[in-house]
């Protein structure tokens, strides 16, 4: 530093300078002094340790790394590096460090130059957290970030693109992107990036890619164009997302907006979408015009309050009060009032809706008027003797069961006119009805002083009901002025005709505890009276032959089917549509040692109050199981019905054994029918249900018989799974002369192929009415006009030359 061109340049250079030998600063210029805020002595005699932090900013000792650039500066070479020092007052400082090889006083020494880059380093830094906080914004998007030229090849990914495409980056960069799109889509996405100019850099776009399971799926893209500086487009970055579920969700919204407006429209039943706060319709079908008579024009915009529909506006608070406990509504039932002031009745329901975003409710009202109209006909068809009118025996069994169950003491009066046959027989049945038309108003009128209600059970037996009384003399007196009542003379057609009754009494609770142990008793005292030619009797134990002879028949019906008494008839069936044989009903009788041939009604009823019924069902299913296989064999695919009663319907056995006999014999299912009677369905019909949908999932048909004589609600019929409706032979005989018959027998057609159910009439007795049926629309015909019940022996004979086609495949309507 002796000369004095150096000595200045080193004086008054804008770096730091100091001389480093033998491992300490000798010397340093006033530049350096002033960069770390320190005096001479801090600097001079020093290593560069002292004056450094103890770690540098790449985490080594400082002390061993300054020992190291030493020995690498002082064998000649050059070293420039970055390097952290302390100020005087302990802050650190970044430096650029410059080390120089040069000889002082003899001896190899350092020229160390130090330039202050901390402001460089400041701006390096921010650049590397920007950079930093880029590379983390686009490896953590959770879109898709592709950069790619012009060509489709790839220069970037993000982690979420290499997730999404199953690849990692080294498999993506340098590939071409369009193949992943199929490729009637890849000309679409080429002309949109080719619209992009320097102005309109943007683009959005939806197409599908193959993901790696194969599947193609929707994305949406946001794409930006970079170009060079003769407006020609260099490369370009892709913003995407997976947009196939949202897609696909809309898709099927669409198509279920299309499908709710097209069965909005076509449904036959009103629909209507109201507001919730105050009822104003926002849309209304066709069907709610036709139901209401208020066109399309008349109905939007209005209220239903306004409009007056609701003939009963306590109904609609009544119907929202439901419908904000529960947020719907099902088969509400409602009066409504349509355009020309009728009241109808309608089954309503609703649920609430998002409507053009407001709470609205949609309401399907389906028009049951009719259905009612057939329905209360058919329920007093089933409680009332056609003839006469007043109630019949299914109703006073179950009036007598509910009085059983209240604990009610009464009477119970059964009638029998006396001399009746003869007159009948004489003067025909046409005369007989007339008088029994007689018999309903002279009753009533003795009771109308009387607490007390009657009833016909049938032929020329009436039973009364006397309420709230167990005292034999008023009882008596009641039955001494019936009998005085029946004494007047009866006119028709201008003759004088005279009658006599029996009368049979019997008391609750003393006599019995049942229904049928009550008619018994009142029957058997009855018949006392009759034998006696006395008009009136009170059941007494001692006189009753009858239990014993029940006890008797119960005894040998029991031996009955192992002693092989029991015979099977049957009876065709015939489709009035194609004219074909499709069936028969199995019918049991009893070959009596004694008696001879007992009818089903003499033994079955009995049969049913013990547990023989059970078996001689079993008995019939596997006879007529394995008459109908040997139809099939033979060539006559047609099928076999079998009759099930109550107990039948309690016992879950059936099906199993149903499952069984079908194995057994090899015979498919659906050839197979069981018939119910209504009043099967009163006692535990829950517990019947359950039964019978045992039996419908064995594959075998069920028919509800005699249909109109019980009294089942049509909410329970709808829920059993039955194939076809019988009606009963009471309404067809006389179709043809009584109007009212013949509507319930139309009604019942149509409202059985409503449900989709097969109708079959029985008690077909002659040609008028078979045609008759067939031109109602009725699908099946059985009676004495096809056939009498047939033995199993003739039934080969009548199959091969009756005037009726024989199914020879399946052909049931």
């Amino acid at each position: 530093m002796e000369d004095s061109f150096y000595r200045a340049l080193y004086l008054h250079s804008n770096d730091g300078i100091m001389l480093l030998q033998n491992g300490r600063f000798v010397d340093c210029n006033q530049r350096l002094l002033q960069l770390l805020g320190r005096k001479r002595k801090q600097v001079v005699g020093h290593t560069p340790a002292d004056i450094s932090p103890p770690q540098q900013a790449d985490g080594q000792d400082s002390k061993t790394k300054a020992r190291d650039y030493v020995s690498r500066g002082l064998k000649g070479e050059r070293q420039i590096f970055e390097w952290i020092h302390t100020r005087g007052d302990g802050s650190p400082i970044d430096i650029e460090v410059s080390l120089s090889k040069i000889t002082h006083q003899g001896q190899a020494a350092l020229l160390c130059h130090l330039r202050d880059i901390t402001q460089r380093k400041r701006i390096e830094n921010a650049l590397k957290e920007r950079e930093e906080q880029y590379r983390r914004i686009v490896q953590d998007q959770l879109d898709f970030i592709v950069r790619w030229l012009p060509d489709g090849t790839r220069t970037f990914v993000n982690d979420a693109y290499c997730r999404y495409f199953g690849k990692s980056r080294q498999e993506l960069v340098g590939e071409n992107l369009f193949p992943l799109i199929p490729p009637q889509q890849q000309q679409a996405v080429r002309d949109k990036i080719a619209a992009l100019t320097p102005a309109q850099p943007l683009a959005s776009d939806e197409h599908q890619a193959v993901t790696p399971s194969g599947e193609l799926r929707w994305h949406h893209w946001l794409d930006r164009a970079f170009f060079n500086d003769a407006g020609h487009i260099v490369a370009l970055q892709s913003v995407g997302r997976d947009i196939h579920d949202k897609k696909m969700a809309q898709e099927a919204l669409r198509i279920s907006e299309e499908k709710f407006s097209k069965a909005f429209h076509a449904s036959p039943e009103a629909i209507i979408i109201t507001r919730i706060e105050d009822g104003t319709i926002l849309e209304a079908n066709e069907g709610f015009t036709k139901i209401s008579g208020y066109s399309i024009g008349e109905t939007i915009g209005k209220s239903t309050l306004t409009l007056g529909i609701w003939a009963n506006p306590m109904q609609r608070d009544e119907m929202l009060s439901i419908i904000r406990q529960h947020h719907s509504l099902r088969d509400f039932e409602t009066k409504i009032r349509i355009k020309s002031g009728e009241i109808r009745d309608c089954l309503t329901s609703a649920e609430v809706i998002d409507f053009n975003g407001e709470g609205c409710l949609v309401s399907v009202t389906r028009d049951i008027t009719d259905t009612k109209k057939i329905t209360r006909a058919l329920e007093y068809q089933a409680t009332h003797d056609p003839l006469t009118g007043l109630y019949n025996r299914n109703w006073l069994k179950t009036r007598i069961d509910e009085l059983v169950a209240r604990d009610t003491p009464f009477a119970l009066l059964i009638l029998d006119l006396d001399q009746f046959k003869e007159i009948n027989d004489t003067l025909g049945h046409h005369t007989g009805d007339h008088l029994l038309k007689q018999v309903g108003p002279k009753l009533k009128h003795t009771l109308e002083h009387l607490n007390g209600e009657l009833a016909r059970l049938g032929g020329d037996e009436f039973a009364m009901v006397l309420h709230d009384t167990c005292n034999q003399d008023d009882v008596a007196s009641a039955a001494a002025e019936t009998l005085k009542a029946l004494e007047k003379p009866f006119y028709f057609e201008s003759m004088r005709l005279e009658l006599g009754a029996s009368l049979g009494i019997a008391f609750f609770p003393e006599d019995g505890r049942d229904t049928h142990t009550l008619l018994r008793c009142a029957d058997v005292a009855m018949y006392v009276s009759k034998e006696q030619r006395y008009g009136y009797s009170f059941y007494q134990t001692d006189i009753d032959r009858h239990s014993t002879r029940r006890l008797a028949l119960i005894s040998e019906l029991r031996n009955a089917i192992s002693d092989d008494q029991l015979r099977l008839c049957f009876q065709p069936k015939i489709n009035l549509d194609s004219m074909e044989l499709i069936g028969f009903e199995a019918l049991v009788r009893w070959q009596h040692p004694q008696h001879g041939l007992i009818p089903p009604a003499q033994f079955v009823p009995f049969a049913e109050l013990s547990e023989s019924i059970h078996p001689m069902t079993y008995w019939v299913m596997e006879n007529a199981i394995r008459e109908c296989r040997k139809w099939h064999q033979r060539g006559h695919m047609i099928s076999v019905s079998v009759n099930l009663s109550t107990r039948n319907l309690l016992n879950q056995d059936c099906s199993e054994k149903l499952e069984t006999l079908l194995d057994r014999y090899g015979l498919a299912p659906e050839y197979v029918e069981f018939e119910i009677t209504e009043s099967a369905l009163i006692k535990d019909p829950e517990r019947v249900l359950k039964n019978l949908n045992r039996l419908h999932r064995t594959g075998a048909q069920l028919a509800i018989d005699d249909f109109g004589t019980g009294y089942s609600s049509m909410a329970y019929l709808k829920r059993m799974p039955l194939h076809a409706l019988k009606i009963d032979l009471s309404f067809v005989t006389h179709m043809l002369q009584d109007k009212q018959d013949e509507i319930i027998v139309k009604s019942t057609i149509n409202l059985a192929h409503n449900l989709g159910l097969t109708v079959v009439a029985e008690g077909v007795e002659n040609r008028p009415t078979f045609d008759a049926l067939r031109g109602c629309g009725c699908d099946v015909a059985q009676g004495y006009f096809i056939a009498a019940p047939l033995p199993q022996s003739e039934l080969e004979a009548w199959i091969n030359n009756n005037d009726w086609h024989t199914a020879k495949t399946r052909s049931r309507p």
